[in-house]
């Protein structure tokens, strides 16, 4: 379930390391769910998961939605100490883990139930926000893509020197920025006194674009940031009536899309994807 915009295009050569056990893609599994405790002292949070987003290969297309599940409490590493300070117990989420169920939390966003909307609005991304298919209240969408360091390379992953970060409202872009890690700015350029606040933590890049570099099966980048969108001022509180893709599944991530879905079988019942080029609106 990530999808915010993104052109599926799967290799066969990668859905195949995909599918092998060794040195593979790290599973990533998207919930929705309430939060738990916070433990900020050893930097864990739980979460309550109630569904989960996954996706099936049907007559040549494939379709991705969100699936009510057994509710369990799962608890993992927070993927950044600012979750202690945006969520509290009790609140609505979409989280992301990596690496199986729990274990390390990748992304979190703050989200409100609407009645006829499956995909709910963020208020708030902790962790990286390619994971997170909820698209921001006041119609914003961020959007990242990192350019590695190749002098601090490990496999398939570099530390990111930059993230060149992208600010959609309403499908529009309206402002791009190159960041370093640590740097942070706020967009407020329509006259509703909305406005998006974004910050780069640190992140990971792909190392297949330095010299030498080459596709290898490896554990994919991970990224953190700390956005946060504030509504126009006619919103409603609760944020109900606003606009939105109604009763459709996410489209995906510009930065990647997750395989957790993906099985040996469904591996390679989408390898005949592999070929073609896909858009999903």
């Amino acid at each position: 379930m990530f999808m915010k915009r993104f052109v599926v295009l799967i290799s066969i050569i990668f859905l195949s390391l995909a599918v092998q056990s060794s040195s593979a893609v790290l599973q990533e599994i998207t919930y929705h769910g309430t939060v738990g405790s916070l433990d900020p002292a050893n930097n864990r949070i739980e979460i309550n998961v109630t569904d989960q987003f996954g996706c099936t290969y049907e007559n040549g297309t494939i379709n991705c939605t969100w699936n009510p599940i057994t509710p369990v409490t799962l608890k993992g590493t927070a993927p950044d100490p600012a979750v202690f300070s945006v969520f509290r117990p009790g609140d609505h989420v979409e989280a992301t883990s990596m690496g199986g169920a729990g274990g390390n939390w990748i992304g979190i966003g703050l989200i409100f139930p609407t009645p006829g909307i499956e995909n709910w609005y963020a208020t708030d991304i902790v962790g990286d926000s390619a994971v997170i298919t909820a698209p921001l209240v006041g119609g914003y969408e961020v959007f990242y893509e990192t350019s590695p360091d190749c002098k601090a390379c490990t496999g398939t992953v570099c530390t990111a020197k930059t993230a060149n970060v992208t600010i959609t409202s309403t499908g529009t872009r309206v402002f791009e920025k190159v960041m370093k890690p640590g740097e942070s700015f706020t967009y407020n350029g329509r006259n509703d006194n909305s406005s998006v606040m974004v910050t780069f933590v640190h992140g990971q890049a792909s190392s297949e674009s330095c010299l030498n570099g080459s596709p290898m099966a490896g554990v994919q980048p991970i990224s953190d940031f700390i956005i946060h969108a504030t509504p126009p001022l006619a919103a409603p509180a609760t944020l109900a009536t606003m606009t939105g893709p109604e009763t459709q599944a996410p489209p995906p991530p510009t930065t990647r899309a997750s395989l957790g879905f993906l099985t040996p079988a469904g591996a390679l019942g989408l390898a005949g994807i592999a070929l073609v080029v896909m858009r999903r609106s």
